[in-house]
């Protein structure tokens, strides 16, 4: 995984992994669309995946200049903390704007492909996804790896975990969700490790921890929670 900077990178996670923080600490920062990482680190997913590194070997040095003396004056109290994370949101503005990290065209109509076919259906076949591009299923494969770090098959394995999660840490999941969850895998032993890899946690811990449950909260998963926010 690596260690915490200052100022730290954290490239896409695949699979979840534990986080230790020796305080007092206060964490300021941004998360990224698979888009938006490729975008403002100009680094393929599946390269870097799952590791913590400086911010120095992506933001340009007159960039980390600024940010540096920002942190420097939120540490003395000079600015507020609201101040230094509009200072951090600056400093990706600029540099997603920079002609050199725009991305393909081309490349931006297969993303959202992938994105409407995770939004299909709970499990959809990977089929789907290969009707609706006109491309190669390789060339297909190779841009899933460099935006999302995994190949279509293990993409939607991951958001199928993470959808699952959030079904069970509700109270009262609809029992239309429920089902799909069984037509899905194999037996409850392939569901709980499935879950585990991708949130950390036993499908029993999901609905016994109040934390846990607002963690997985739909709302806050984007275009992972959309299909359950629909139902």
């Amino acid at each position: 995984m690596g260690q915490s900077h200052d100022l730290t990178l954290n490239a896409p996670m695949l699979q979840a992994a534990p986080l230790v923080l020796e305080g007092p600490t206060l964490n300021i920062g941004a998360s990224f669309t698979p888009l938006g990482w490729s975008i403002f680190s100009g680094l393929d997913a599946d390269t870097v995946h799952d590791t913590a590194f400086a911010a120095e070997e992506v933001v340009s040095p007159n960039e980390l200049a600024l940010l540096e003396i920002a942190l420097r004056q939120c540490r003395e109290g000079a600015i507020t903390h609201q101040k230094y994370a509009r200072a951090v949101e600056d400093m990706i503005r600029r540099v997603c704007h920079l002609p050199s990290r725009r991305p393909r065209a081309d490349h931006r109509a297969v993303l959202r492909a992938i994105e409407d076919w995770l939004e299909s259906a709970f499990n959809p076949p990977i089929a789907d996804l290969y009707d609706r591009v006109n491309l190669s299923a390789r060339q297909i494969q190779r841009l899933c790896r460099r935006y999302y770090g995994v190949p279509p098959a293990q993409l939607l394995k991951r958001y199928r975990a993470i959808r699952a999660a959030m079904i069970l840490a509700q109270k009262d999941p609809p029992a239309q969700l429920r089902d799909e969850i069984l037509v899905a895998y194999f037996d409850q032993a392939h569901l709980i490790r499935d879950v585990r890899r991708y949130t950390g946690f036993t499908p029993k811990a999901l609905s016994n921890e109040p934390f846990v449950q607002g963690v997985l909260d739909p709302d806050g998963h984007g275009q992972t929670g959309e299909k359950l926010r629909k139902s």
